[in-house]
């Protein structure tokens, strides 16, 4: 029995030694999973949040509210840079990232809707 007693703890630590190398990818993929879809979903509320301020933008009654819109679309698209930074350059974001340059554009330029 003391052979397979120590056979058995060999297998054992040798199982332990293998997943702990395991375990530290596995959190390192997750990790950066959810990362990256924390980003994603931020990417869209501001988007959303963007799209609202300028669909009130157009109802605003006196120019006095439109400084505190433009501020707000300000600092949505800092926040919406920042999850763009978090996000892999694959196909589908470069093109929302195209998209959301198009939104500001048409807020922000010269002739734009905060012009």
């Amino acid at each position: 029995m003391p052979r397979i007693d120590d056979a058995h703890f060999e297998l054992t630590i040798a199982a332990q030694d293998s997943t702990d190398g395991n375990r530290k990818v596995i959190a390192e993929l997750v990790a950066g999973e959810v990362s990256h879809q924390r980003a994603a979903l931020e990417a869209r509320v501001e988007v959303a949040l963007q799209t609202s301020i300028l669909a009130e933008l157009m109802t605003v009654a006196s120019q006095d509210s439109i400084s505190p819109l433009r501020e707000a679309f300000l600092s949505s698209r800092h926040r919406l840079t920042v999850a763009f930074e978090l996000l892999p350059a694959e196909p589908g974001v470069v093109e929302a990232m195209a998209t959301a340059t198009q939104l500001e554009d048409l807020a922000l330029a010269p002739q734009g809707v905060f012009a």
